[in-house]
């Protein structure tokens, strides 16, 4: 078990292209020395490790396919256990993706530095946008999982049909057009909409999650308080279903 560490800018000016790609290597004594640690954390570095080791041979995941998320998303929330003031700090995610577990981040995605270059950079030191969870390879599974780990045993459990904590946060990313417009889009800060939105939409058209958030966007701007649309995130969500769903059938 270990620390988290926060990487620091003396660190993060060494992530160039070569480095993306693989062709470079930098000392990990260079990271360990430009990085400080975050008090109270304890990671179990080995266990995400394993999985993602187990991910690299298992002929279902080749190289590239974004189901992997699903496979990795849960490992990485369970070992990595934060509070999300704490995962705001995109140093923690800087050092996840560009020191412990790069070979990941290499194997999950493809880096076309012609087409986009910005892209590339952002899989190891995500973007500054603000509220944008999407970027960072190892920092969106863990904020999808903690957006959409519901325990059956819990109150929480009461609207939603889950078997396992993590069953939600498999359904978004297996379909991860769904789990990109929510990373991407203002609503994932409330997590009772996340909920209800994964419940609701993972088994929709591309086509319909495409035009929820801004519908969903449209529809809060005009609903009462937001502990209100909290507490009823699950009725609301369903009626913007229904509504949309009949706008297509008319």
């Amino acid at each position: 078990m270990s620390e988290l560490r926060l990487l620091q800018q003396q660190a993060v000016s060494e992530i160039d292209e070569d480095f993306i790609s693989g062709e470079r290597n930098i000392k990990p004594e260079l990271f360990e020395r430009h990085s400080i640690p975050v008090e109270g954390t304890d990671v179990d570095y080995g266990a995400i490790q394993d999985r993602i080791d187990g991910i690299f041979v298992d002929p279902e995941y080749p190289e590239y396919e974004a189901s992997m998320d699903a496979k990795l998303a849960p490992t990485i929330h369970a070992e990595i256990d934060i509070d999300r003031r704490t995962a705001r700090d995109e140093r923690i995610w800087y050092y996840l993706a560009a020191v412990k577990f790069d070979d990941f981040v290499r194997y999950r995605w493809r880096f076309d530095f012609e087409d986009s270059r910005a892209a590339a950079f952002e899989k190891f030191l995500g973007e500054t946008r603000a509220n944008n969870l999407y970027s960072n390879a190892i920092g969106r599974l863990w904020w999808l999982a903690e957006l959409t780990h519901v325990d059956p045993a819990t109150e929480a459990a009461v609207d939603v049909d889950v078997d396992d904590e993590y069953e939600l946060t498999r359904k978004a990313f297996e379909f991860n057009f769904l789990a990109n417009r929510i990373l991407d889009n203002a609503f994932h800060m409330s997590k009772p909409l996340v909920v209800a939105v994964v419940d609701q939409f993972a088994d929709e058209s591309q086509d319909l999650v495409n035009d929820m958030p801004d519908r969903l966007s449209t529809l809060l701007s005009m609903m009462p308080a937001e502990g209100w649309v909290d507490d009823n995130s699950v009725e609301v969500v369903e009626k913007l279903k229904r509504q949309m769903k009949r706008e297509r059938s008319d």
